[in-house]
């Protein structure tokens, strides 16, 4: 063996023998395995939830691209409609270059006040949490042959719908 591989082996080899004293004199190497065993499947199960409360409580919409003016757009908001549980957030992003707004109401009789984005321009984005159950009708002010209807359920039998 070559002097400079034992030089370079030593200083890697040194944290990893404490490393070693320190685990075998703190606790048996069982105990330690069984409580990092626990500790991982914890946090697995922790992180498991978060990212179901995220999925079953935030819903996205976009404003595509030219979604005011493509006649042959099916949805001006994507999707247009859609049904979620009581206490979801629904948020709406702006993917168009022209302006639009997300109130609350229809064109026929106005905004309602229920809730109201104000301008969104390209990339800007608003949400809305919903807390009571209904049929929430939506629409854009300045482009009011865009509308969208949100249905908020106090079921938890939500069926989910692609795109959301």
């Amino acid at each position: 063996m070559q002097i400079s591989t034992v030089l370079f082996t030593i200083p890697l080899l040194v944290p990893l023998l404490f490393l070693c004293l320190a685990l075998t004199t703190a606790m048996p190497s069982h105990q330690y395995l069984s409580e990092m065993t626990a500790h991982s499947r914890e946090t697995q199960q922790q992180e498991r939830l978060q990212l179901s409360q995220q999925q079953s409580t935030n819903y996205n919409i976009v404003i595509p691209m030219g979604a005011a003016w493509r006649e042959v757009i099916v949805n001006r908001f994507d999707p247009s409609n859609v049904t979620i549980p009581v206490g979801s957030e629904v948020i709406w992003s702006n993917q168009d270059k022209l302006s639009h707004t997300v109130t609350s109401g229809n064109a026929s009789i106005g905004a309602d006040g229920k809730f109201n984005s104000n301008v969104l321009r390209l990339q800007d984005s608003f949400s809305y949490t919903f807390s009571q159950p209904g049929r929430y009708s939506y629409y854009c002010i300045m482009h009011p042959w865009m509308n969208g209807m949100v249905t908020v359920s106090d079921s938890d039998s939500i069926p989910m719908r692609s795109g959301i």
